[in-house]
């Protein structure tokens, strides 16, 4: 919660919000496109990695972040699945439109980033590793109001009774097992059939 209230302090605006929602997304997707890219095609590790983030996220916010994110991590995902077709110059002028993008839309609205509140302490990298991992949720619960209750019911998952470090073994081998049947089920058709229209 300490990270939500400050996150909502540099973004208050709503068309900063807006635009973030563009922007952010756009940025993941590129670099996620662009690690397929690098694998040769190869989507399969991008997937089990978010769908382990996704079990693990689901222990930390409510249902009302939770969901939104769900919905655009799994968009991305799939789309990311094509852009690792694209050419490598695409994919950077696309990362680097999302990425400062984000940065326009602060200086466009007047209000400060995030990044420049922590960006000369000791911790930086840290601090930046937990700013990037929370970013798209983050988003989402700045858009609720900062009363609104459902942004602190308890989280889509109680992991309560079960335990936090049990969740994160649990979404890891989830991760491992959707990772396999992607390869299974989704990648290596595709490349069957894109060899296949190389060969016609």
């Amino acid at each position: 919660m300490d990270l939500c209230t400050k996150f909502r302090a540099f973004h208050s605006s709503e068309t900063n919000l807006n635009l973030h929602l563009a922007t952010t997304p756009l940025a993941v997707w590129a670099a996620i496109a662009a690690i397929n890219k690098v694998l040769g095609g190869n989507s399969a590790p991008a997937v089990g990695v978010i769908a382990a983030y996704l079990i693990t996220l689901s222990g930390e916010v409510s249902a009302a972040v939770f969901l939104p994110t769900a919905v655009c991590v799994t968009a991305i995902m799939i789309f990311s699945v094509y852009g690792a077709r694209m050419s490598w110059t695409l994919l950077a002028i696309l990362f680097c439109v999302g990425y400062f993008g984000q940065d326009l839309a602060h200086w466009g609205t007047g209000e400060a980033t995030l990044q420049s509140s922590y960006q000369q302490d000791d911790d930086f990298w840290i601090q930046l590793l937990e700013h990037t991992y929370y970013l798209i949720p983050l988003v989402f619960d700045a858009r609720l109001p900062a009363e609104d209750m459902r942004r602190t019911q308890q989280p889509f998952l109680d992991t309560a009774t079960v335990g936090e470090n049990r969740v994160r073994y649990v979404a890891i081998t989830i991760g491992m097992i959707i990772s396999v049947l992607w390869t299974v089920f989704v990648d290596t058709p595709m490349k069957k059939v894109v060899q296949q229209r190389k060969i016609l």
